[in-house]
């Protein structure tokens, strides 16, 4: 307290005034305060009234129960701005539900109390084995299949999962014991795989925090030793390794997914074995083509193309076949067109490449195999040409072939020309049924911007077909492109991919509802990126709402500045939940390799979400 002068007490007339006088401002006057004699501030009544409004409305929101979220709507006057309060869950899936009120409107907040349902039915899902059974652990969902099992054998599956997963290592899990404070299941060594503590809180060896406290898991950290660099794989033939990969999309659910990835290519006498794009297809039985050209350098006169198969998902390749033989070409044959049609007959675009693209020069001849790529037969030269600069040159490369109603499809580009667009014939007669539509005219660019279009077919979205593909940039000032057109050419439309990446092809597949692109950086860091996206944003050009997932970065260093790569150069296909991918890798020697891999895009191996994790 302050020191008054006149002193506490004293009964002069004047300080007698003054305190009537402070005391009506107190009483009378506005919201504030007014100081005494000491000069320490008092609170008038109406400042009192005011604080005493305030903790009743601070009150009032956690004294009081709402049934629904309408009617905590309906009192939002007596919920301060920024105060949070909850209403009962509509269902047994959580007790209650908080929101804010932000501008007049209750917004949710994300965190939500756990109902006892909710832990009845996790608790009914999580079994411990007896003496009796044959496993130590097992978790099953709401149809009662299993997620996770572990086996007394140190075995254990996963949903998703193909092979046990304790293969080929040497953690498996040997027993379970309970402590006074901790259960946990060891492996063989007595080290904690999964431990789980008294505050019910789940740890797996590896993670810095529980399970629970997770947002979003990434390919970093102690998950990048689990899928070091696919370009490490180095036995040709070896049975597929899976590696995991994690993302989050914009709903917040967080999906994990395996990729099984294999060689295709490897000591095949050839030092560079690349390029699959644009030549990756399958057959009725099931068999996937993987299309790649080889040679003993880039662009060398002894270049081949060449073919192998799989009849095992490309857990194992058959022998190199090679189409045709050397034409004596100044730069070799190679192609970057293969297909198959409903017959399983295969089909392929050849070019016999010579100094230039001039008509003449170099040539592009289609070629058609009907005993599943043994042996070709060469149909025919295709008669399409452009000139520049008064001489007449043929497309620098056709990409990808498509089968659709009867009709072979492909795309086309030329060298030191914007032209690009694209081409069909109808299979009974090849030469003489060919239509062709120019995407983008020549002189639209100052030169060649963009090229290579990738095909794939879509039967579903409105029942009367779109063709559909991505569009590769050579030009950083020229995105790389998403389109779609009708199987007539029709409706052709364009717009910026949700990645540019210079160099990259831009293969996408429709499967399983999704729409999903593959790009890989070729010169520095190899980066390989899948994105994903809803055939409505696909459909109506909304690319903000793809979602990115990283799976993989094939460089050890960058190419050497000026030099050519074989790096990416990327295709796909889809045999239904799978999608498969083909792409190039290159050593530091320079030496490249054709590698394969197929996700199942239904049997992601978690259904956790956002708001599961934020549950707890």
């Amino acid at each position: 307290m302050a020191e008054l002068n006149p002193p506490l007490g004293t009964t002069t007339p004047e300080i007698f005034l003054d305190n009537v006088k402070r005391a009506d401002e107190l009483v009378n006057g506005p919201a504030g305060t007014v100081n005494d004699r000491g000069g320490e501030p008092l609170d008038t009544w109406r400042q009192m009234m005011a604080k005493n409004d305030e903790i009743r409305q601070n009150l009032i929101p956690l004294s009081k129960q709402y049934m629904t979220l309408a009617a905590a709507q309906a009192d939002i006057a007596n919920i301060p701005e920024g105060s949070t309060t909850y209403y009962r869950s509509p269902d047994d899936s959580v007790l209650a539900v908080e929101v804010m009120n932000v501008s007049g409107t209750l917004q949710p907040t994300g965190r939500k109390m756990p109902s006892q349902a909710e832990i009845d039915d996790i608790n009914t899902r999580i079994f411990y084995g007896s003496d009796e059974d044959p496993f130590v652990y097992k978790q099953i969902d709401s149809q009662g299949n299993i997620i996770d099992i572990i086996f007394k054998n140190g075995k254990s599956y996963r949903i998703g999962e193909r092979e046990n997963i304790s293969d080929g290592v040497s953690e498996k899990i040997t027993a379970i014991k309970t402590y006074s404070q901790i259960a946990s299941i060891d492996d063989y060594t007595g080290g904690s795989a999964i431990a789980v503590t008294p505050d019910g809180m789940v740890w797996i060896r590896g993670l810095a925090i529980p399970i629970q406290k997770i947002y979003a898991i990434k390919n970093q950290s102690q998950i990048a030793q689990a899928i070091k660099a696919i370009a490490e794989i180095e036995a040709d033939g070896l049975p597929q390794i899976r590696r995991t990969f994690y993302a989050m999309d914009k709903s917040g659910a967080l999906t994990t997914q395996s990729l099984l990835v294999s060689r295709v290519t490897k000591n095949t006498g050839f030092t560079l074995n690349s390029w699959p794009q644009g030549k990756v297809c399958h057959d009725s039985t099931g068999r996937i083509y993987v299309g790649y050209n080889h040679a003993s350098a880039h662009g060398s006169s002894d270049q081949l193309c060449a073919l192998r198969y799989s009849d095992d998902e490309g857990k194992t390749w058959s022998d190199t076949i090679e189409p045709i033989a050397s034409e004596g070409k100044a730069r070799g044959s190679d192609w970057w067109a293969l297909g198959c049609d409903s017959a399983d007959h295969l089909w392929g675009i050849i070019r016999s490449r010579g100094t230039n693209n001039a008509q003449g020069v170099t040539a592009h001849n289609i070629y058609r195999s009907t005993d599943r790529g043994v042996t070709w037969s060469k149909i025919g030269e295709i008669p399409l040409t452009q000139t520049i600069s008064g001489t007449q040159y043929v497309p620098e490369l056709y990409h990808d072939f498509l089968y659709y109603n009867g009709r072979m499809y492909t795309g086309y580009h030329f060298a030191n020309s914007s032209r690009m667009g694209f081409l069909s014939f109808d299979i009974s007669d090849p030469l003489n049924t060919i239509t062709t539509f120019d995407a983008i005219a020549d002189g639209a660019y100052p030169t060649t911007k963009l090229v290579e279009p990738t095909l794939g077919i879509d039967l579903v979205q409105d029942g009367t077909g779109y063709i559909y593909g991505g569009i590769r940039t050579q030009d950083a000032a020229y995105p790389s492109k998403f389109y779609f057109m009708r199987p007539d050419f029709s409706g052709f439309t364009m717009y910026n991919a949700p990645e540019n990446v210079i160099y990259s092809d831009v293969v996408v597949k429709r499967i399983n509802g999704m729409m999903v692109a593959l790009f890989i950086e070729r010169y520095n860091t190899g980066t390989m990126n899948l994105w994903f996206g809803t055939p409505s944003d696909f459909y109506s050009s909304s690319v903000a709402s793809f979602y990115k997932m990283k799976i993989g970065q094939i460089l050890n260093s960058a190419i050497p500045s000026g030099n050519s790569t074989n790096v990416g150069v990327q295709g796909m296909d889809v045999i239904g939940n799978n999608l498969m991918m083909a792409w190039s890798t290159e050593d530091e020697a320079g030496n490249s390799d054709t590698f394969f891999a197929v996700m199942n895009v239904v049997q992601s191996e978690s259904y956790m979400t956002l708001n599961y994790l934020e549950s707890f």
